[in-house]
């Protein structure tokens, strides 16, 4: 019996026409991998005024903004890091926070008992 028209699945759409990078790849890490100097090329190429929304001065705080904002938004993030910074400014210092302490101040971020946990576990691991 023959299937109905509206019953087959459409064709999916090619996104890319050309893939720039195919043939490309690098030797060191094997065919599926793209070598690091040419990811950075394709991102200068496509995205050439890129920046980062979570505001920071160091990569410890980068660090720290970057797991806030696992399901969250860069605006809540940047709310919440001064009051964070203010109190925890170095890595050993937050090492040594009590977890209710830093889940208070990461509260309206969601999931701030995980985080909490995870980000006094990175700071001790730094």
């Amino acid at each position: 019996m023959p299937t109905s028209r509206s019953s087959q699945k459409p064709p999916k759409k090619k996104l890319l026409a050309k893939k720039p990078w195919k043939g490309a790849r690098s030797k060191r890490l094997g065919t599926s991998a793209i070598s690091p100097n040419l990811a950075i090329q394709l991102f200068q190429r496509y995205y050439p005024d890129a920046h980062c929304a979570l505001n920071h001065r160091n990569p410890y705080e980068l660090l720290i903004a970057t797991i806030l904002s696992a399901q969250c938004t860069d605006e809540r993030v940047n709310l919440v890091t001064p009051a964070l910074f203010e109190r925890y400014p170095t890595p050993q210092s937050l090492a040594k926070a009590k977890q209710e302490d830093v889940e208070t101040l990461i509260r309206s971020t969601g999931f701030y008992k995980n985080k909490a946990k995870n980000l006094i576990a990175y700071a001790k691991d730094l």
